[in-house]
């Protein structure tokens, strides 16, 4: 009895041309799911640690993501935070909020059109408004009138107060426990749906 066995080298070529392709996709696919893990856990550290909500904190984080020619995603964060995310509440004097218990004073709450909640502030010389309703308008002695600008007033920015030794630790505990079952979980799924 003889068995013989050939191989059309062709064919197995382009086999391993498309399983390089689909590795590569499942490490892309497994790149995505672990990001999403490590800015979900820093999120709520970020948040814990300054006190706003976390929805507050994933707006101001942006994800790059990897790309089947490029196996390499990247977590950003960046930006400030409205003071009103802080608890403030406004008195006669000013505006307190939950910043170690802090105070702005002469400054004031706003909802504005748009739905946006701010601290505002006037600051800076006065100056006649350029447009509006006031524009070119007088006081009754003859005088132009005149106002100083008004600001947003904003918290600490999230770079500086987003420990990197948080982050990074987040990251690295990702990376060793989340990221190699992402791969093969993707891997399976690849062999079960190309095969």
């Amino acid at each position: 009895m003889r068995a013989s066995i050939t191989v059309d080298g062709a064919a197995v070529q382009r086999y391993l041309e498309r399983a390089k392709g689909d590795v590569r996709v499942a490490a892309v696919r497994a790149l995505k799911r672990t990001m999403q893990t490590i800015q979900s856990r820093a999120a709520k550290v970020i948040a814990e640690d300054v006190g706003i909500p976390q929805r507050r904190v994933r707006q101001a984080m942006h994800v790059r993501d990897a790309r089947p020619e490029k196996l390499e995603t990247e977590l950003t964060i960046t930006g400030k935070i409205p003071l009103a995310d802080f608890g403030a509440t406004q008195n006669r004097r000013g505006v307190r909020y939950r910043i170690g218990r802090r105070f702005a004073p002469h400054a004031f709450i706003v909802r504005l059109q748009s739905g946006h909640k701010g601290v505002f502030k006037r600051v800076g010389a006065k100056r006649p408004p350029p447009h509006g309703r006031y524009a070119g308008k007088t006081l009754r002695s003859g005088k132009p009138l005149t106002r100083q600008p008004i600001v947003e007033l904003f918290g600490p920015s999230l770079p500086r107060v987003a420990s990197q030794k948080q982050v990074d630790k987040i990251t690295r505990a990702a990376q060793i426990n989340e990221l190699p079952k992402n791969i093969e979980r993707e891997l399976r799924f690849i062999a079960r749906s190309g095969a």
